[in-house]
């Protein structure tokens, strides 16, 4: 079985001590949209990675192959909640993926941002769509495609997509592997530190709670154990006599996913300080 201990520990240490993840680190509507702008592709790149682990296990085609029932079901599950979750909030019902659900939470807090900041975040979130056009082109090119030239993405979230795209191009296990504990058991923990900060710091940014919310249950209840078991039984697929190895393997990817993303926070924190500087908030 997939021992998880060092996962855990990376994973506990992440959420204790990233300084993004702190109380006030996140205080008004500014920070928040400035940490939004950047988490953005990270939501995005969340997707290509959940295809990327589909696509391992329920591929699309002409032809059908029969398949491990149990990854198959977890998978596809899933990707139907991430692809098109369907909730309700203040009556309304919706049916829409994570990222869009992401995209109408961003639109939210810059329609309450004061006359002096918002048209600096609207321009940066009008150009959205095309940059997720450009990361879209060059994750579908070949594996040693360089990152495009002149798409005004920071840095950091390039970095991070970067080694996302990496994983993509892995065996099985290692995207899973990357999947499960960088995304869908960490998310969970991550997100209830962002909630408290709303509430802590009185930022009334209803869809954007909700989108909380729902990763927070989705992940938290179902998707993360669902994700943990896959990645075993992805490692136990390759018979005994390789299944220590691909532990291994499958246990790098996930404290590297852990690492990179501990690293994006850091930058993401940085941005938030030097966007208070600049504006006179510090």
């Amino acid at each position: 079985m997939f021992d998880e201990t060092r996962i855990i520990a990376a994973t506990k240490n992440l959420v204790e001590t990233n300084p993004l993840l702190a109380p006030n680190a996140i205080n008004s509507l500014e920070d928040l949209a400035v940490f939004m702008h950047s988490h953005v592709f990270a939501v995005w790149d969340f997707m290509c990675l959940a295809k990327t682990v589909q696509n391992h296990i329920a591929p699309t085609g002409t032809g059908w192959k029969p398949r491990n029932t149990q990854l198959t079901r977890f998978i596809n599950e899933m990707i139907l909640g991430e692809e098109s979750d369907q909730f309700k909030l203040d009556g309304v019902e919706y049916t829409m993926s994570h990222f869009e659900m992401y995209l109408a939470a961003m639109q939210e807090v810059i329609n309450l941002l004061p006359d002096s900041s918002r048209a600096h975040f609207q321009s940066l979130f009008n150009k959205i769509p095309e940059q997720i056009y450009s990361m879209y082109i060059w994750f579908s090119m070949t594996k040693d495609s360089p990152f495009p030239e002149d798409t005004g993405i920071s840095e950091e979230a390039r970095d991070f997509m970067t080694v996302t795209r990496k994983f993509c191009f892995s065996a099985s296990y290692v995207a899973a592997a990357a999947f499960a504990y960088g995304r869908e058991n960490l998310i969970p923990t991550m997100f209830d530190k962002v909630l408290d900060q709303l509430t802590i710091n009185n930022l009334k940014v209803p869809f954007f709670k909700k989108y909380l919310e729902r990763h927070i249950e989705l992940d938290g209840d179902e998707h993360g154990p669902m994700s943990s078991k896959m990645v075993d039984l992805l490692c136990q697929e390759h018979g005994a006599h390789l299944v220590d190895k691909c532990y291994a393997t499958a246990e790098k990817s996930a404290l590297l996913a852990l690492e990179v993303r501990a690293n994006f926070w850091l930058d993401v924190n940085a941005q938030i300080q030097q966007y208070r500087e600049a504006s006179g908030n510090s």
